[in-house]
């Protein structure tokens, strides 16, 4: 019984020992597959640190590459928009030249003013002399012709719509009459009844928008005629 005892005690501890062996074996092998697991984690994080900093680098070049197309686009905008302005500027002050030339007040022709065109002489002084050297008669002719080129230009060239009378210069022309007396007495005399009307009054003597937008109507008509026939004659000098 003893020597059962003894050799089972001795299977126990040869099991025992097997255990620990195979513990020790165990960790072993797994020391070295968890360091080496470690390690691949260290490279792949180092590796995705280094793939970052490189975006990080792109990434800012990128930025600073947009900022500077953005203050191109800023200068070429800021160049473009006062390049518009004065060129409309340009054409604005053209059409106001063009405009101050077209509605200018017709002044005629005279007959010396067609005898110097007919003649086609630069030689202003010598034409002069010669126009001194006709008759009375000869310049009839020229006169006569000069009142019919007028009197065609006047239907052409009509003169600028007036505007219409308000205030004191309306009630002038109501209550104006000629009963032979002085212009003066009379002006002084309507003068003081116009400054004893009252405000309500004097509102009946302004004009109403449909006058003023009527006006402006009539006005903007002629100056686009003028301006039409402006261009028209300087298309056939030319």
């Amino acid at each position: 019984m003893i020597r059962t005892s003894s050799i089972a005690l001795k299977g126990l501890l040869g099991a025992q020992r097997t255990m620990i062996a195979t513990r020790r074996l165990g960790a072993s092998i797994i020391v070295p597959l968890r360091l080496a697991s470690t390690a691949a984690d260290n490279k792949t994080i180092a590796q995705k640190k280094k793939d970052l900093t490189k975006l990080k680098s792109k990434l800012t070049k990128e930025k600073s590459h947009l900022v500077k197309l953005e203050t191109k686009l800023k200068e070429r905008t800021k160049s473009f928009v006062a390049k518009e302005k004065e060129r409309e500027q340009k054409l604005k002050e053209k059409e106001k030249k063009i405009i101050a030339q077209a509605t200018k007040t017709y002044r005629g022709v005279s007959g010396y003013t067609l005898f110097v065109k007919e003649s086609k002489n630069s030689n202003i002084s010598e034409v002069s002399k010669k126009w001194n050297t006709l008759a009375a008669d000869e310049k009839e002719v020229y006169q006569a012709k000069a009142k019919e080129v007028n009197e065609e230009a006047k239907k052409i060239y009509t003169p600028k719509p007036k505007r219409p009378a308000e205030g004191f210069a309306l009630y002038l022309q109501q209550n104006y009459t000629k009963d032979g007396r002085p212009v003066e007495e009379s002006m002084k005399e309507l003068g003081s009844q116009w400054r004893a009307l009252s405000d309500e009054a004097k509102k009946e003597y302004k004009l109403t928008q449909a006058d003023k937008d009527e006006y402006e109507k009539k006005l903007k008509a002629w100056v686009d005629k003028r301006v039409q026939l402006y261009n028209e004659s300087k298309s056939k000098s030319k």
